[in-house]
Formats: structure tokens, sequence, C-alpha cells
């Protein structure tokens, strides 16, 4: 359903299994700085200017201040409120695990606090913030125009992945897209939710057509042809096929230049939102394994034969 078989073949493909399996092994121990969202926050502790900033993290029952100046607090529900009432907006994500799972986005607005678009009172706010724990609470990142204009509703991350030349030390990417979300993926823009996916021409930063995958509740005795193929969104109507990531060369010579720093984590997937249009972006997270499948959807991995052998040299194909 999801890849050009036919034309391609299976062994142009990265396998779930290799992913799921064997690419863990790539980054190995060293994933943790990856990972857990907290290592990896103080990983680009030479890169300030491209994190997001965290203001706590709620843990044993208490939040303890990471880039906010405060004493730690044992009422976090409370301490929640009070950020979100002087900042007007934040994330509350947890510490580990991926694909926009219980992320919560949270907004003071005049009629109450909302959590994912849903209003609550202030003791309601607070009471469910209260019992969270292993979660980040960090600041929402605005998006630049052209990734807000695809669909204003969510942060529409780019997924870059990059390796890291075995022979040579030098910083490769091995694909890129721009996600988006939709009607009914909630506040992430992930795929696998119902959002689209559209390959990034990594020399010119310039759109592709998106995918969309079925929704989970959809997939049983699906076709081929159900995987949906769209040059405009189908939700906001705004163009993607064509639409070009502003600065993408500073972009992407910012990012290589960050992967060459932490080459000892050769195997990373990023997640970016774009600022501004003068090369300016935050690293949301990073992923020691991403997934593959909205990438894979547009072109086989393992048909660029820079990666095809940097997958051979770590053992994950043969």
């Amino acid at each position: 359903m999801l890849y050009n078989l036919q034309e391609n073949g299976t062994d142009a493909y990265l396998s779930d299994f290799d992913r799921f399996i064997k690419s863990p092994e790539i980054n190995a121990d060293w994933s943790v700085f990856l990972d857990n969202k907290l290592l990896f926050h103080h990983l680009l502790n030479e890169h300030e200017n491209h994190r997001v900033t965290i203001y706590g993290v709620l843990r044993y029952g208490r939040v303890h201040p990471i880039d906010k100046s405060a004493k730690p607090s044992i009422r976090p529900g409370q301490w929640i409120r009070q950020t979100l009432d002087e900042e007007g907006s934040l994330v509350v994500k947890p510490v580990m695990g991926g694909g926009g799972k219980n992320v919560r986005l949270c907004r003071v607005t005049d009629e109450g606090y909302q959590i994912n678009g849903t209003v609550h009172t202030a003791r309601e706010f607070e009471a469910l913030m209260s019992d969270l724990d292993e979660y980040l609470v960090s600041e929402f990142i605005d998006q630049t125009d052209y990734a807000r204009e695809l669909y204003p509703a969510t942060s529409n991350t780019i997924r870059v992945v990059t390796m890291v030349c075995p022979e040579t030390g030098d910083a490769f990417i091995a694909q890129a897209i721009q996600r988006m979300g939709a009607d009914g993926t909630g506040p992430v823009d992930n795929f696998s939710d119902g959002g689209l996916s559209a390959s990034i021409d990594t020399r010119t930063g310039t759109l592709g057509t998106a995918a969309q995958y079925p929704h989970p509740d959809r997939t049983m005795g699906i076709q081929v042809d159900d995987l949906e193929w769209r040059d405009t969104h189908p939700d906001s109507g705004a163009e993607i096929t064509g639409v070009e990531i502003p600065a993408w060369d500073a972009i992407r010579d910012q990012l290589l230049e960050i992967a060459e720093d932490i080459s000892y984590l050769p195997y990373v997937g990023w997640d970016i939102i774009v600022t501004d249009d003068e090369g300016s972006f935050k690293l949301i997270e990073a992923n020691s394994h991403p997934g593959v499948k909205s990438l894979q959807v547009h072109e086989p991995l393992l048909a660029d034969e820079r990666v095809r052998n940097f997958y051979e040299t770590y053992g994950v194909i043969n």
C-alpha cells in the first residue's frame, strides 16, 4: 500500500524489521541522549539558538525548574497554570517517547484554560496537570508563515534524517520531509495519525506532492489506491507541491554542522520548526532510530548508495 514495490523491489527499502530491531544498535546506549528530551536539551548547549526553552520537568510530584529561575514546586498544577498565565501558551509532553503521543498543547484564552482545544476552568486545569509525572513543560514555538499557511491548526515540522559517513566523518542528509497536521490529528502532525508527508528536495528546499496515510480506523481491507496523494492540503486548501522552504540552504547547512558536532551519534532523525524566513529554526526533538514510512513513501532509502553503505557498515542490512 505504501511503497512502489512493483517498480523498485523490496531490496530498495529499509524493512520494518531492520528499522525496529537493527537500527537502534547504531547509536546503541548513546541513544539515551536523543530519546530523553531533557538530555537532548542539554546536548544542544553549544547551539542554544536552536533549542526550545524548557521551563521545568515534572518528576516525583514536583516541578524542577530548568530554564526558568525558581525553586522546585510541590504544587505542579498551580505552577504550570501560573507559567501559562505568564507565557500565554506552552507544551507539556513526556520526557520519553515519540510519535506525538500524550502531547498537551496548553493555551490561556478569554474562555479559560485550553488543553488541546478543550476549555477548562483554572481549578480543572490544575487538577489535570497535577498528577503528571516524567513530563516536560516547554515553550510553544511559533512557526513561520509558509508552515502556518500549509495548515494553521498544528505546528508543521520538518523531519530530517542525518547520517555521518563512516569513511569521511562528514554528515549528510539521507532524506527530508515536510509534515503537516490535518483535521482529526489533534495538536500533532504525525503521518501515522492521519497527517501529511511531502518530500523535500534537499538541494532546493522545494516541496513535492504530499502523501496522506489512511487513518488507522480505516486500514482494514484497504487497497493500494487508498493512499492519497495531494498537491493541496485537504482541509486548509493550501498549495503544497512547489512550495519553497525559505532560506533552506541556511537551515540545511546549520543542521549538518550540528550533526557533525555530535558525530558520536551518527544516526539522527531531527524534528524542526522553521521560525522565520532567514534560516532560523528550533529543534523540537530528535530520534535515535527514526521511523521510515513517511520517508520511504516518497523514495526508497536504500536507492541512495551513501545510505546503503551507512546501514551496511553498522550491520543494519547485509
